[in-house]
């Protein structure tokens, strides 16, 4: 997969998928305002689901992460999970499978220092390694490619070409680990088609052939030419064949390498067809047969004279879907009418139809892939001026058609666009009767996403009433309780493009660093330069990273403050014990708004020591997420939520001096600790970050605890001696 550089993805505030007659849908994670920018890169997809992977992040602050998700064929979301090198901004590459353990290993750039990172997950996204240990020791602007898979050994081979100094460098690690096991480096000069001798190589792709070797392409500029050619190396790395691609003649920039059916080599990119220094571009496939034969050019016919390539995959049927790029300017630009297509190319690729992508402003897409059979899925980028950017998924259905509609769209029956057909929408057809509109063009009762023009009216909580016309005929009356009835209790994700930024921050006041043990920040709505004039509830998530978090201790409390007078409000924390978030909400019950600004509530967090042989800890960071305020019309307000960074946990480097065992563990009513320093205090927490228990001013080093008064469950033990402290899980069992 060809990186594009000047697109940088971004993290997230909301998500979506939508299933369009249980067969074609899309989905999607909206950036930030902060970060500005989501972009998906890269598809692997095997015989039940679809996973994923992107960046997020802006370049100008370095800051970001790499996001995965895994999705069914239904487009609905199994997991999603996120990656930061802290203090870098992430460009995602490739996502290839570990065949011996389901994992999935991640090659990406990181953008600021252009050095390779890698890292490993377990079949749920679960991070397991990272290559920072030999990675990070590697020279600034060290990488131009990356490509990361299992050998047939076992272990892993991180690839990563370096246009400067002219090598491909592959290291081996541990696939269990991670651990670097060993250093092979290739010359681009040893690799170049014979007679030829460069002034400047641009490497442009890697891929698998999975069979345990990888292919490359490159394109050299010569003394008196130009060549690219394509080259496989095995897992031995040795280079067993390399493939003259162009010369000076015809011109050809290689972008994307991908396999078809057969096994053959498939290159996608542009031919210069003006000559050396023209500036007249095609976009162009080579062949190229795997086992030998030289390469075949193909241009596509159905292309503008300036086009560009992007990836392509073939179906079972024998048919390629293949991204293609038109513009008539020099240089692609979508906001100068240039427009992305999927293009549809028979078994000789010669082209039979195209569908153009136009869903927002910006429509970018990165890689495409085959699912379910003869479906195919695309990712990229949705980007409409004035908003973040969305990591961007769209999968067609078994004839080849994609979403009709992916933002703002009618689903009929959800006549208040709540996300849900319920009794409700009976509510709101009431409140709009009567008004007239534009028909919707196309309209069915169908359960699909369906294009709307906005109607010159609304409810009174400011939902268009082209949400409420649920049958399209251009009038809200009976007629449209029946798209109700069909299709009630059916839900989809409320997607919305909204162009105003957040202008109220709710914010975590903290000094910078957590400390082991039960941690307490406090939750601010609102600034002296940005006063709430007028909330009446507020809901949001609140998501964590850091490896020493207790994911069930994570709880969200409000507190009697300027928003909630005492007595007169209402709150609820979730979370579900397994995952780093949770989700809070007040709401006041005195039918009166409050104004101002300040602390509304607290998080609360457990850090544990639980990495045996760890002395020290990332960085935690939080994050806000599906954040909803409203005042008590039910007018939403405009909020934005502000991102904390705590260093390093306090006391963790100090844990190992300050060792101690519980015994036994686990136990059915009694325990003891035991220190090497006297102990000065132990505490007992329960999951939720509660103290229950306390020893305090004790001098001894054993210590006897009763635990007959407590359920089974796990705790945390926290002791304090030597003036350092340590925390460890207790389970009790009856």
């Amino acid at each position: 997969m060809k990186t594009n550089r000047y697109f940088f993805a971004l993290f997230i505030l909301i998500s979506f998928c939508e299933v369009l007659n249980a067969q074609t849908w899309s989905y999607a994670k909206q950036g930030t305002p902060t970060w500005q920018g989501a972009i998906a890169k890269d598809i692997y997809t095997d015989a039940t689901s679809i996973v994923s992977v992107g960046d997020i992040g802006l370049i100008d602050i370095s800051e970001g992460e790499v996001y995965m998700v895994k999705n069914d064929f239904d487009g609905y979301v199994i997991w999603e999970q996120h990656h930061d090198k802290a203090g870098s901004i992430e460009i995602s590459q490739h996502i290839t499978p570990v065949p011996s353990d389901g994992g999935f290993v991640v090659s990406a750039i990181l953008g600021d220092v252009y050095k390779p990172w890698f890292f490993k997950t377990d079949a749920n996204g679960n991070l397991l390694w990272s290559s920072d240990a030999w990675s990070d020791l590697l020279p600034e602007n060290s990488v131009s490619q990356t490509y990361v898979y299992q050998l047939p050994s076992g272990d892993i081979a991180c690839i990563n070409t370096d246009d400067i100094t002219g090598t491909i460098n592959i290291n081996t690690v541990s696939n269990a680990t991670g651990v670097l096991l060993s250093t092979n480096t290739l010359s681009y000069h040893d690799l170049i088609y014979p007679g030829y001798d460069y002034i400047f190589a641009s490497s442009s792709d890697i891929e698998g052939d999975g069979a345990g070797n990888f292919l490359m392409t490159w394109r050299y500029t010569c003394t008196d030419t130009t060549v690219s050619y394509i080259a496989r190396i095995n897992s031995s790395f040795v280079v067993e064949r390399a493939e003259k691609l162009a010369d000076v003649y015809d011109v050809f920039y290689p972008t994307n390498i991908a396999l078809n059916n057969a096994g053959d080599y498939l290159v996608t990119g542009i031919k210069n067809t003006g000559g050396f220094f023209g500036d007249l571009y095609t976009s162009t496939i080579v062949t190229v047969p795997a086992v030998s034969g030289p390469a075949t050019i193909y241009s596509t016919p159905g292309a503008l004279i300036n086009s560009n390539s992007g990836d392509i995959t073939q179906l079972n049927t024998g048919e390629y879907k293949y991204i293609r790029y038109n513009y008539d300017d020099a240089a692609f630009d979508p906001a100068t009418g240039a427009y992305v297509e999927i293009v549809t190319l028979d078994a000789s690729l010669t082209e039979t139809s195209a569908q153009t992508i136009n869903y927002t402003d910006y429509n970018v897409l990165e890689t495409i892939n085959t699912y379910d059979g003869d479906k195919f899925i695309a990712a990229g980028m949705a980007w409409k001026i004035g908003i973040p950017s969305y990591f961007f998924l769209i999968a067609s259905d078994a004839t080849g058609a994609v979403p009709t509609c992916v933002f703002n769209c009618v689903w009929p029956g959800d006549a208040d666009n709540s996300g849900l057909v319920d009794m409700d929408d009976l509510l709101a057809i009431g409140l709009g009767y009567g008004a007239t509109g534009p028909l919707r063009a196309d309209a069915t009762i169908d359960w699909t996403a369906q294009n709307a023009i906005e109607w010159a009216t609304e409810l009174p909580d400011g939902t268009n009433n082209k949400y409420t016309d649920c049958n399209g005929d251009g009038i809200i009356n009976d007629d449209d309780t029946t798209a109700i009835s069909n299709n009630y209790a059916f839900t989809h994700a409320v997607n919305m493009l909204k162009t105003d930024a957040g202008d109220i921050p709710l914010s975590f006041i903290s000094d910078g660093s957590a400390s082991v043990g039960l941690n307490t920040i406090p939750i601010v709505l609102g600034d002296a330069a940005n006063m709430v004039d007028a909330i009446y509830g507020i809901r949001f998530n609140v998501a964590i990273t850091g490896e020493y978090i207790e994911p069930g201790s994570i709880k969200i409390n409000f507190n009697d403050s300027w928003l909630l007078a005492t007595d007169n409000y209402l709150q609820l924390s979730k979370n579900n014990g397994t995952d780093l978030n949770a989700n809070g909400g007040a709401v006041r019950t005195n039918n009166s708004n409050a104004s101002g600004y300040g602390e509304i509530g607290t998080l609360s967090f457990v850090v544990i020591d639980n990495i045996a042989g760890k002395n020290d800890a990332d960085d935690i960071e939080f994050m806000f997420e599906n954040i909803r305020a409203i005042n008590l019309e039910g007018e939403e307000l405009s909020v934005i939520g502000i991102a904390s960074t705590e260093s390093n946990p306090t006391g963790i480097n100090e844990l190992y001096n300050n060792a101690f065992t519980i015994s036994p563990n686990p136990t059915t009513s009694n325990f003891y600790v035991q220190s090497n320093n006297a102990i000065e205090k132990i505490s007992v927490f329960n999951i939720t970050g509660n103290k229950i228990k306390e020893i305090n001013n004790s001098k001894e080093n054993l210590i006897y605890i009763d635990a007959n008064d407590l359920p089974a469950g796990q705790y945390l033990v926290q002791v304090i001696s030597d003036g350092n402290m340590a925390t460890q899980k207790l389970f009790i069992i009856k």
